[in-house]
């Protein structure tokens, strides 16, 4: 058997892409902001792409070829996929399966509520949730104390959320609340010490969805 070990100062981030569903409301907004009920993918036209492609195009970052073409082809498709990312909505897969590259009711929502133009509103909007864990080390003799940066509410939604830390190890739950109304993100410092030898899942969670890290503790 081969074993391979992870050098003690190695850190790992891991996210918690998960979105619920949301729907939105027209009503008259800024031409550079998105539209809402729009459900835009590669091959689609017209003003609502315009649109979607001046908001793309004020993050450099995102869409730096800047082109308003009112086609969405491949560079859009390419934008889409890292504004996603960048707000942790969905960051793999294909548009048919998970969305990632079209603009479908999750993705537009969000991009509304960042379009500081907009005067469209989310209707009746789940809670969204995303975070991401970041931990080091992940690896190393037992006990072995981890420090856990845990990032929650990437999003910035404002409908609050909790969101629960499980060290693996059977020592109990840690919870974060993000309290209604607060529309930025929340990151904690936390230093948890695995006393024991073996595998262990970290864990962030908040309702059905999750996401983790293994740390690996190795006997002296």
């Amino acid at each position: 058997m081969r074993i391979v070990l992870v050098p003690v100062t190695t850190a790992l981030i891991v996210a918690l892409a998960l979105f619920a569903n949301v729907g939105v409301a027209a009503t008259a907004s800024s031409t550079s902001c998105p539209l809402a009920g729009s459900s835009l993918k590669k091959g689609s036209s017209g003003d609502a792409v315009s649109r979607l492609q001046r908001f793309l195009a004020e993050d450099p970052g995102v869409y730096p070829e800047a082109i308003v073409s009112g086609t969405f082809g491949s560079l859009t498709e390419v934008a889409v996929k890292r504004w996603q990312v960048k707000f942790n909505i969905v960051t793999s897969g294909t548009p048919d399966t998970t969305g990632f590259g079209a603009v479908g009711p999750r993705t537009i929502a969000t991009m509304i509520t960042q379009c500081s133009g907009s005067t469209q509103r989310p209707i009746a909007a789940a809670p969204a949730v995303g975070g991401y864990i970041s931990a080091s080390p992940i690896a190393g003799y037992a006990p072995l104390l981890v420090s856990a940066q845990i990032t929650v509410n990437t999003a910035n939604v404002c409908g609050g959320a909790v969101y629960t830390i499980n060290y693996g190890d059977g020592t109990g739950n840690y919870q974060i609340t993000v309290p209604p109304n607060t529309c930025r993100q929340i990151t904690q410092t936390l230093g948890h010490t695995y006393k024991d030898v073996g595998s262990f899942k970290l864990t962030l969670s908040s309702g059905i969805h999750s996401t983790y890290i293994t740390v690996n503790t190795l006997a002296r």
